[in-house]
């Protein structure tokens, strides 16, 4: 018997769009906030990796759910590596891109006069701002 990852198909956007649709994309399309618990790879400029991170950032952001953690800071996670490079000093721009474009306007926190204040993030599409 052989089977064909979804991945290999000409089709790939759309098998994965479905896949994960039906997974938890239907829950941001019922209206529940949705947080994508990690996400990430290599994502080398012209690999299939890249081609996958970069779709899946268009596809959060227009399922409007762009709350999310990349996976990982540390340069030595596995086969996903992380956001510096192995001096663990190094930003590696082209994965501050990917995280910047899935989300422009975060959350943030900051220390003011000895408190946590929260700033609102926004979401970048403008079909999912709620009033």
């Amino acid at each position: 018997m052989c089977t064909t990852d979804p991945k290999n198909t000409h089709e790939y956007a759309k098998n994965l769009d479905r896949i994960y649709t039906a997974k938890y994309g239907f829950l941001a399309e019922k209206g529940y906030p949705v947080v994508i618990g990690e996400w990430g790879g290599k994502a080398k400029p012209g690999t299939r990796d890249a081609k996958w991170n970069n779709w899946f950032v268009d596809w959060i952001r227009d399922k409007c759910m762009t709350n999310n953690f990349y996976w990982a800071l540390n340069p030595n996670s596995g086969h996903t590596g992380g956001l510096l490079e192995d001096d663990w000093k190094t930003p590696i721009q082209h994965k501050l891109d990917l995280v910047n474009r899935a989300q422009p306007n975060p959350t943030k926190f900051k220390k003011h006069n000895e408190k946590i204040c929260i700033t609102k993030g926004t979401f970048p599409e403008a079909h999912c701002q709620r009033s």
